[in-house]
């Protein structure tokens, strides 16, 4: 069963695992999803810190300990369909319109064996789930600058709504017009529900239909905007780039791709801004054994 709370029984936590199984595991995730995608037609790139990480690092950036995959909305239509939303006994397919519903604005691979806890940088929100790889759609985008920054915003905006409906607890973030905003229309957000804002932001996000158009990007993550807007001849039929010591698919124009979203990819940030996830992860007593 997926976890997706903001409250978890703790007796239900068991081992504590450290940065290197926690890779390990995903790892596992990755191959079990790459394989799944390869024998059955099915496009994927890494994107993002991981296609960054293989490029750069061979592997994982050293202060990073998650992993990313984008996918042309149609084959991840086709992913889902085929395998049901499990890709095996312990692993499945999470996502805000479900069938197996997840309350982030994109979907997830789930391993239902691990239960991860995610601190907010203010300490002010928690949020339980299981270990995860993340699945970000690929959508259809128009040419004109103007209409996609439009999309952008209004999409952003029903992530925002669809997360103040969910979430419990205080607010986090610093005070401010932003802060302020959110606390505003935070009932209006409850009152609908976070399924009402899901419903909406999947029909924002599949708006422009991806065969029809020559540009393309990620519209449901949090976030990346403007940076991943791309020619889809960008991703084109996947190159190979390897990930800790295997090969996996990347974009075809892939150092267009990094260039667009970090400018100078190959160097390195300064040491503070180096940071990880805020994430703890244990086995869980509750998942599949």
């Amino acid at each position: 069963m997926v976890v997706d709370a903001t409250e978890f029984d703790a007796s239900k936590l068991g081992r504590k695992i450290g940065v290197e199984e926690l890779r390990r595991i995903q790892l596992d995730m990755l191959d079990a999803l790459a394989d799944f995608c390869d024998a059955h037609g099915i496009t994927y790139y890494l994107s993002a810190g991981s296609l960054l990480g293989a490029v750069r690092h061979g592997g994982y950036i050293p202060w990073d300990d998650d992993i990313d995959v984008n996918m042309p909305r149609p084959d991840y239509e086709k992913l889902k369909q085929l395998s049901g939303c499990r890709l095996n006994d312990h692993l499945e397919i999470a996502s805000p319109e479900g069938p197996i519903e997840h309350s982030t604005s994109f979907p997830r691979v789930c391993d239902t064996r691990y239960v991860l806890r995610s601190n907010s940088r203010d300490g002010k929100s928690v949020y339980y789930t299981n270990m995860f790889i993340d699945i970000f759609p690929i959508e259809g985008l128009p040419t004109n600058l103007k209409r996609v920054r439009l999309h952008y915003y209004h999409t952003k905006a029903l992530i925002t709504m669809r997360k103040l409906a969910y979430f419990k607890g205080p607010l986090s973030g610093q005070p401010g017009f932003f802060k302020t905003a959110r606390t505003i229309v935070r009932p209006l957000a409850k009152l609908m529900g976070y399924r009402f804002w899901n419903r909406r932001l999947l029909k924002a996000a599949m708006k422009y239909r991806y065969e029809d158009c020559e540009y393309v990007g990620v519209v449901t993550g949090y976030v990346h905007t403007m940076e991943e807007y791309i020619k889809k001849e960008g991703y084109g039929t996947p190159t190979t780039v390897t990930f800790e010591g295997k090969p996996y698919k990347a974009p075809a124009d892939w150092d267009k791709y990094l260039s667009n979203l970090y400018g100078d990819y190959m160097k390195l940030p300064p040491e503070s801004e180096r940071r990880m996830h805020h994430f703890d992860v244990w086995e869980y007593a509750g998942g599949n054994q």
